[in-house]
């Protein structure tokens, strides 16, 4: 047990100050490379030349460094925005991927790290990551001042989306170009205009008859599929951490022992679930493409499908980005390597829409394109085919700048 003492009120000297600055920055970056799950105070103790019980001299526990370091890391990019908010939207637009380059660490820490704190310090974070959304949807608004109070604040958060892409999605390429091809999509989102979007129709670029991929309908009601259910449902909500195989038989109405029926262990499940999610990807996108039509049209219909599974399964897609770490290696190098696929046919598809374009600079726009279409089915509440339709518009707009 760490010993007891009173790091969190205990004055703070300015050469404590730059201990701890040490400490956070170490730990946001292990907490980004491998979760917080998966390091220890032991672990960052020593990375920073310190003793453990010297380490607890400045943090009592391991949640309360996170705190600390999802604080820290939140404060550049608040900084940028009270430094520009009086200014036009476009002049953040360099100052803001500046930050999401040099500290790839904040939008993974804030999206995926966050759900350790306890309640209080949970919604202290989450209150400052709403005032930073809030913040860009005003400079948005004041430059835009034609555009709906949703307009703007979908763009707002498409901005944000796209600056975290590096955090998740980096692409190895000279940062010069790196910079220049984010800004580039950023100032494309700020042209983003729903009145003049074209209502979602049936024909070249529709999913076809029958089930919309990723959706409930045409699925099984076999007892396997409650269980992966419910399961989502848990994890999503809790953690997989904090959920056992009792709670996952209570939700899907069976007895705890009774899950061992359709699954060896709650790692096999989460594998499982897991791979549903690839596999409606994957397979929604072969259909796509498969469809008869001109770049333009086999690139928006590849799209319509991935927003059309992620609407659909807006916890699922929430399990995939938070989970996927506690997923056994040789299972995760698989899910990896069937991502990695998805993710080529979609470059594939931008290149062939934008003859000449380089294909780092396509793996920019889809990474960001993607991650805008996930961070919003997990935060945005709308109904699902009004979420589908604005997420496919959105990546477009962000695969298609030019």
């Amino acid at each position: 047990m760490p010993p007891r003492n009173d790091a969190a009120t205990r004055p703070v000297t300015a050469r404590g100050r730059a201990r701890r600055e040490q400490i956070t920055a170490v730990a946001a970056e292990l907490f980004h490379q491998r979760g917080y799950e998966d390091v220890t105070l032991a672990e960052v103790a020593r990375r920073v030349d310190l003793t453990a019980p010297a380490l607890y001299r400045h943090f009592s526990s391991k949640e309360q460094l996170l705190m600390a370091t999802v604080a820290t890391t939140l404060a550049p990019a608040e900084s940028v925005l009270r430094q520009y908010a009086d200014r036009d939207v476009s002049y953040l637009v360099a100052p803001m991927v500046e930050v999401a380059l040099e500290r790839r660490e904040i939008w993974t820490l804030v999206q995926r790290e966050v759900r350790h704190l306890d309640a209080d310090d949970r919604r202290v974070i989450e209150g400052r990551y709403a005032a930073i959304v809030h913040s860009v949807t005003a400079s948005v608004a004041a430059s835009h001042a034609d555009l709906s109070d949703e307009n703007c604040h979908l763009i707002a958060c498409a901005m944000l989306s796209v600056a975290g892409s590096p955090s998740t999605d980096p692409v190895d390429m000279d940062l010069c170009r790196y910079r220049a091809a984010l800004e580039n999509i950023e100032l494309a989102l700020l042209s983003f205009d729903l009145r003049r979007t074209p209502a979602r129709r049936d024909g070249v670029g529709a999913l076809g008859d029958g089930a919309r991929p990723g959706s409930d309908e045409g699925r099984t009601g076999s007892r396997v599929t409650a269980v992966e259910d419910a399961a989502v449902g848990l994890f999503y909500r809790v953690g997989y951490a904090a959920v056992t195989v009792d709670d996952i038989g209570a939700a899907a109405g069976i007895t705890g022992p009774s899950v061992y029926h359709y699954v060896s262990s709650k790692s096999e499940l989460l594998v499982d679930v897991l791979f549903r999610a690839v596999t409606m990807v994957a397979d929604g996108a072969r259909t796509a493409l498969a469809q008869a039509g001109t770049p333009d049209e086999k690139l928006r219909v590849l799209v319509r499908s991935y927003c059309a599974v992620a609407a659909a399964n807006r916890e699922l897609f929430g399990v995939y980005i938070t989970e996927a770490g506690n997923v056994p290696l040789g299972d995760a190098r698989r899910l990896r390597e069937s991502m990695a696929r998805d993710v080529d046919r979609w470059v594939e598809a931008v290149m062939r829409s934008r003859p000449g374009l380089d294909v780092n600079d396509a793996r920019v726009r889809v990474f960001a394109a993607r991650r805008v279409v996930t961070d919003m089915v997990r935060l945005e509440r709308t109904d699902e085919d009004r979420l589908a339709h604005v997420t496919e518009l959105l990546a477009l707009t962000v695969l298609q700048e030019s």
